[in-house]
């Protein structure tokens, strides 16, 4: 596959410009000033994964394959899913709800960072996947992380 690294060296380029206009989304949202939270982020640390989840039982509780109920880290994921399904949220009900895959669209996720930034104002949702679908699922979670000395407070 010779000309995966400069596809995905291209997407994540043009990822990562999203993911900073996104940031000043929030700035604007929390009331800050321009490059308030931008600040945090002097050293590229976001990443990329490729990410395959094999099929399995339609019925299975997810306990063995998939990604465990999890909250990310960072400060916000941005993540392009194929048309499969299997991501699932943990709603304020204590119940598990699907994320319908929409064609065109991207996912984003709320991390821990940004919870904490945000005094909880945003939440970073519990999330899982179980790939019910009988067919291999893919996704590409594009990962927002402050430089590695960012106070996060």
């Amino acid at each position: 596959m010779p000309d995966l690294q400069p596809r995905m060296m291209a997407y994540y380029d043009k990822v990562n410009v999203l993911g900073y206009e996104l940031l000043k989304l929030f700035e604007l949202a929390l009331g800050l000033g321009a490059d308030e939270l931008k600040a945090f982020f002097k050293k590229d640390m976001n990443s990329l994964r490729l990410l395959h989840y094999p099929p399995q039982k339609p019925d299975g509780d997810g306990v063995h394959l998939g990604a465990r109920a999890h909250t990310d880290t960072n400060a916000f994921t941005i993540l392009a899913q194929d048309a499969n399904g299997g991501l699932e949220i943990r709603n304020r009900d204590n119940e598990w709800v699907a994320v319908p895959p929409i064609a065109g669209t991207l996912v984003v996720n709320v991390g821990e960072v940004l919870k904490v930034w945000s005094d909880g104002i945003f939440s970073s949702t519990l999330h899982r996947v179980i790939n019910r679908s009988a067919r291999r699922r893919f996704s590409i979670p594009f990962f927002m992380y402050p430089s590695y000395d960012a106070l996060i407070q």
